[in-house]
């Protein structure tokens, strides 16, 4: 029997500006960044970074229901000139995005702590 040789897939790294709509009492839109690990056509790992907001870290297989539904190719952004990141950057901003929400999470863990205890 011949062995089926497993296909590798190519990741691939996006980092795009983007902004959304405000809501009525303030028109201004919100900027920001979206980052995006593609593991072949699916995506793997999705960022939103804005200047005076938390990061947004989504991961496959954790929140599925809140990252991109579309397939690298449905996104277009192959196409798009000068998205494409390097490895490298997109692992510095996911690094520093997840040491933010771990911080915030352990701050947030001691309050309860101290407020159980009666502080």
């Amino acid at each position: 029997k011949k062995k089926k040789k497993k296909r590798k897939t190519k990741d691939r790294y996006f980092r795009i500006p983007f902004s959304r709509p405000g809501n009525q009492k303030n028109k201004n839109k919100k900027k920001g960044l979206w980052w995006a690990h593609f593991e072949g056509q699916k995506i793997k790992r999705q960022l939103e970074t804005h200047p005076h907001a938390k990061p947004i870290c989504l991961m496959a297989g954790h929140n599925d229901a809140e990252m991109c539904d579309l397939s690298l190719v449905e996104t277009g952004l192959p196409d798009k000139p000068g998205v494409e990141i390097s490895k490298a950057t997109f692992e510095e901003k996911w690094d520093e995005c997840m040491a933010l929400i771990n911080k915030d999470a352990r701050a947030k863990k001691i309050i309860n702590i101290l407020e159980d205890c009666g502080f």
